[in-house]
């Protein structure tokens, strides 16, 4: 949004100064961006966020817009600034639908969901999955569009490489028992980046050693180690979050590397990526291994997988331009 020209404030924690976070990510400093870091510490980091956006609406005089990915500090900037800005909800979940999905009272996040879409501008949904619903669970949604996430471009690779990629921690919605299981019969060994190495090394009895462990990269070297591989792996697991709530950013590195991608096969995933990979049934270890081997060694799979990527792969500037697009819509 800052190199279309958008004065852009983004707030992010960590410990790096700005330059670093930055470079980290392979991006250049702009005159129309400000990266603020807050500290890590919570109750500092809560007192410099507030601190920050008061600064903003004041300097923007009313006419700023804010896009929100927290309902819970959207509330807040609304309770103490009210429409002093302009609110944009980023959704990428339900919380109230999740919250009773998990047994619990889901009342108090469906009202602040209400509370704040009711003085929102509009949504930006991360997925088709999301935005249904949400609006099945608030009718009186505002405006809504769907904008999944995006890449940077890869770099050109024909998959020739060696070994299964898969990056990004070890959590259950990833289902990592299975894919531990499917590394100890499929052909390639399979390489996880950027988890504790530690579950991983858990992970093993089940793997029978064949699954790898390397350390995190860079978002900025992400392209090239994708395109070293042979194959590419997103697993999920069965669920809601896999089903209908996800855009995994790992999906669009994957579908920008020139490498065929294996993806657990669900309505999200179908809805972001038609058939720009190799499916498999979630949960399914003999599925996933058949999966992965084609797409490691059937040529023919290979090639038309591929194509079909190059068609749906996106990037962080057709993301922007769609977000623009919406922004100058509902806000005209």
């Amino acid at each position: 949004m800052a190199q279309r020209g958008h004065r852009v404030e983004l707030c992010v924690q960590g410990r790096a100064r700005s330059d670093e976070v930055l470079r980290a990510f392979g991006l250049s400093p702009l005159p129309t961006l400000r990266l603020r870091v807050l500290p890590v510490a919570n109750t500092p980091a809560s007192t410099a966020y507030r601190a920050r956006f008061a600064a903003w609406v004041l300097r923007t005089g009313g006419r700023g817009v804010a896009l929100a990915r927290s309902k819970r500090h959207a509330a807040w900037a609304l309770r103490w600034f009210g429409s002093r800005f302009r609110l944009l909800l980023e959704a990428h979940e339900v919380d109230s639908v999740q919250r009773a999905d998990a047994g619990e009272d889901p009342a108090p996040l469906h009202e602040l969901e209400r509370r704040v879409l009711a003085r929102s501008w509009g949504v930006v949904a991360n997925c088709e999955g999301t935005l249904r619903l949400l609006q099945r669970t608030h009718p009186r949604c505002p405006p809504a569009v769907v904008a999944h996430n995006g890449a940077r471009p890869g770099v050109g690779s024909a998959g020739q490489g060696e070994h299964v990629g898969c990056v990004g921690s070890v959590r259950p919605y990833k289902d990592p028992r299975t894919v531990a299981r499917a590394a100890a019969s499929c052909r390639e060994r399979v390489v996880w980046i950027g988890p504790d190495a530690s579950d991983l090394e858990a992970l093993q009895p089940l793997a029978g050693g064949r699954l790898r462990w390397e350390a995190p990269v860079p978002p900025a070297r992400v392209p090239a180690r994708l395109a070293e591989f042979r194959a590419l792996l997103l697993p999920l697991s069965p669920g809601r979050f896999g089903a209908e709530l996800t855009s995994p950013l790992k999906l669009w590195d994957a579908l920008q590397s020139g490498v065929p991608l294996v993806a657990a096969d669900t309505a999200a995933i179908r809805d972001a990526a038609g058939g720009a990979y190799v499916p498999y049934t979630p949960g399914d270890v003999a599925s996933l291994v058949r999966a992965l081997d084609a797409a490691c060694h059937d040529t023919a799979l290979r090639r038309r997988v591929l194509k079909h990527a190059r068609r749906r792969a996106r990037t962080w500037e057709q993301r922007a331009a769609e977000v623009e697009a919406f922004v100058d819509r509902v806000l005209s």
